[in-house]
């Protein structure tokens, strides 16, 4: 079977480093596989040899140019002349689905985020939505998202977890702490992360707790509203913004707890990576992902979507109880490696594959 992943990028996010462990998951055992992305750069994800992938046509950036990707990929899909076609993220889709125009390739429509919310315009919902209809199988993350669609639609929804990266299964958290002192929190500094909220939480927890300290890394938009909240909430010598890490490895070591604040998410990649590394966890139990994850006070804790008084309770209860969010992590480590390993990725996307071919 000729299988074909479209992607923007091969470089950075959750979704595109899923692509390059599916991709070459499947080239191990037969498939044919090719990736089609807009641009290589040296700091892509490593790629399986057994994979081909086609970079697109540069072009100058402008609107005439967005239009001629679907005339770019389209010939690129010819020569390739897939069984199979699944687009990851964005307008990605809309460039894959208008590119296969007439040629009877079936059609994968891929769920990244909360589909209730992403993305954001209702225009994009809405053609994303008919895409649905159209499309010959729905690859989600996780059930909750399943509960977006008509019963007609669920049947042709197919959970494919994303694999948890070989560095957090082979390293794991050595040694915990008898107190909890540091925590980290991991993701883009954007709106959905609602790190506000964690600031707000942080600023009355060290009244009560002055040794603790958090550690945000990532970069985004967001950056010096949260520098000016430091200021404006005194924790300065408590928060720090510490940008992107080459080695998140190294700080999950040196971590007590992790928080997530999210107010949405599609698979919190960032949340799977901290429970299969050992780091206790505290998330919002937010659309869509961590209550797939987490059952609250046996292998983490979850709390109220954007509720602060909710997040500072269960911060508390953590920092009152080391032992028991000690065993939180245990277990938390113990399910992601043995219901999100990269054996269980490939055994679900391949009976995906199967209900393809059946669709044909």
């Amino acid at each position: 079977m000729k299988v074909l992943f479209t992607i923007r990028s091969l470089t950075g996010g959750g979704a595109e480093r899923v692509v390059s462990v599916l991709s070459g998951l499947l080239a191990d055992v037969g498939k044919d596989v090719h990736i089609i992305t807009y641009k290589t750069t040296e700091r892509d994800y490593p790629i399986s040899e057994k994979v081909q992938v086609h970079e697109m046509p540069q072009r100058k950036d402008s609107t005439i140019t967005k239009g001629m990707r679907i005339f770019d990929m389209r010939k690129i899909i010819k020569e390739i002349q897939p069984d199979v076609i699944i687009p990851f993220v964005g307008t990605v889709l809309y460039v894959s689905w208008f590119a296969i125009t007439g040629m009877k390739i079936p059609f994968v429509l891929t769920i990244r985020n909360n589909p209730w919310t992403m993305p954001e315009k209702r225009m994009s919902r809405n053609f994303r939505d008919y895409l649905a209809k159209k499309s010959c199988a729905i690859m989600i993350q996780n059930e909750e998202q399943s509960e977006y669609f008509s019963d007609d639609l669920r049947k042709k929804c197919f959970v494919v977890p994303n694999p948890i990266s070989t560095k957090f299964i082979d390293n794991y958290k050595e040694c915990y702490s008898e107190k909890i002192s540091k925590i980290i929190a991991v993701g883009r500094l954007h709106e959905q992360k609602n790190y506000p909220l964690l600031l707000k939480a942080m600023a009355d927890i060290t009244k009560i707790k002055p040794d603790i300290t958090l550690d945000i890394l990532g970069e985004g938009n967001q950056k010096k509203y949260l520098e000016s909240l430091l200021y404006e909430y005194g924790l300065v010598n408590h928060v720090f913004l510490c940008g992107r890490s080459q080695n998140i490895e190294k700080q999950l070591q040196a971590a007590d707890v992790f928080v997530m604040t999210s107010d949405y998410e599609g698979m919190p990649n960032a949340l799977m990576e901290a429970m299969a590394f050992g780091v206790p966890c505290i998330s919002s139990d937010c659309k869509t992902g961590p209550r797939s994850l987490i059952k609250s006070f046996e292998n983490g804790l979850l709390f109220q979507t954007n509720n602060v008084e909710d997040l500072k309770d269960k911060m508390e209860w953590a920092f009152e109880n080391p032992e028991q969010m000690t065993e939180c992590g245990k277990r938390a480590r113990r399910r992601l490696l043995e219901e999100y390993s990269s054996d269980k990725a490939l055994e679900k996307i391949q009976i995906l594959l199967d209900y393809v071919k059946e669709c044909e």
